[in-house]
């Protein structure tokens, strides 16, 4: 059957329909920049032989810096005694001393001569017990005297918290005492004595009145002694026995 004619202005027309291109996805925020990673890079630690002999030989240079030092403020020791201890508890550190070839520290005082040990032991205390301030104003005697005296009492006290506050000891205070002072209070403390009070003045007294008589009666070798005996104070007689007759008249 043939197709009908359409007519020309009623042709179809051929019509090339191209395919949509997608757009390509834009974020709203912008692109961050990262970083390129590190490369850590790890080396074995090598240890040279010579620094290894550095290592061993600088407790021995620092011990004879030590002692060099100490030589030189022995003869100012009245203003430098601090610093001398400061030096001397250093050196009596055990890589110290052991690395100058020496057991024990007194074997190093002794045959370096560096100080005598009951001076090196008596500043190294004192350094111990006192900041710098506080042992220049006191002094090395005093200032160990008052260690002593810590070392004595059963109370926890400080030897610098006495020295701070200026404490009261057997009756007076730190700042009026001298080292004899704090001698006598810690000989008081060790044999057991309590300090001075005013039961024991008043029996002191009485002890001076009475010999004092004994001696006018006759008895010429006539003692009297206070002291205390447990809680309570005594007084002790003493005398010759050729004396004792003329009490007993």
């Amino acid at each position: 059957m043939a197709r009908p004619k359409l007519p020309q202005n009623l042709r179809p027309v051929a019509v090339r329909i191209a395919p949509a291109r997608s757009k390509p996805y834009v974020s709203a925020k912008p692109p961050v920049a990262t970083k390129p990673r590190a490369v850590v890079k790890v080396r074995a630690a090598v240890t040279p032989r010579a620094a290894v002999t550095r290592q061993k030989v600088r407790p021995a240079e620092e011990a004879e810096a030590l002692i060099r030092d100490i030589a030189t403020r022995r003869a100012r020791i009245a203003d430098d005694f601090y610093e001398i201890g400061v030096a001397l508890n250093r050196l009596s550190a055990r890589p110290l001393y052991t690395a100058l070839g020496y057991t024990n520290f007194d074997d190093l005082l002794a045959q370096r001569r560096v100080i005598g040990r009951v001076q090196a032991f008596k500043l190294m205390a004192v350094t111990q017990a006192f900041d710098k301030r506080q042992a220049l104003r006191l002094g090395v005697e005093k200032s160990y005297a008052l260690v002593r005296y810590v070392a004595a009492t059963p109370a926890h006290d400080l030897a610098h918290s006495l020295a701070a506050t200026n404490a009261r000891i057997a009756g007076k205070r730190l700042g009026g005492m001298s080292a004899k002072d704090l001698r006598d209070a810690t000989k008081r403390l060790r044999s057991g004595a309590p300090a001075d009070d005013h039961d024991l003045k008043d029996a002191r007294a009485t002890a001076r009145k009475l010999q004092k008589k004994l001696r006018t009666e006759g008895a010429k070798t006539a003692k009297v002694r206070a002291h205390r005996e447990g809680s309570g104070v005594q007084l002790r007689i003493d005398l010759d026995v050729k004396d004792a007759g003329v009490l007993l008249d």
